[in-house]
């Protein structure tokens, strides 16, 4: 059987320290746990306990709480695309409707 490692306690100043060396890198968890021997789920709850943006599961939106800049371009993105988007799907929809009732039966 193969023996567990030995859980190690770091400082908090070292947590910030490969959290702020992660995110200026790009790692992704994996990476961290690879280069730092952190657990990726420990990695994960850092993340979670430093302030990273939230979001909320039930609606797939990023809460109002840390979204920052990003969701305001985000949403100013898809409301120019979505009308455009509407318009082609309702045409489509409409055209299918439409072109059903002139193959339909003759005489009725």
């Amino acid at each position: 059987m193969p023996k567990k490692k030995a859980r190690k306690a770091l400082p908090r100043a070292d947590r910030m320290k490969i959290i702020a060396e992660a995110k200026a890198k790009g790692l992704t968890a994996t990476q961290v746990e690879k280069k730092y021997g952190v657990n990726k789920w420990t990695y994960y709850g850092w993340m979670k306990r430093t302030g990273k943006p939230k979001v909320s599961r039930a609606r797939g939106s990023i809460s109002a709480k840390g979204a920052g800049a990003g969701a305001d371009v985000l949403r100013r993105e898809i409301r120019a695309v979505l009308p455009g988007i509407l318009r082609d799907e309702l045409a489509r929809a409409f055209a299918g409707l439409i072109g059903a009732k002139k193959t339909g039966r003759r005489g009725r």
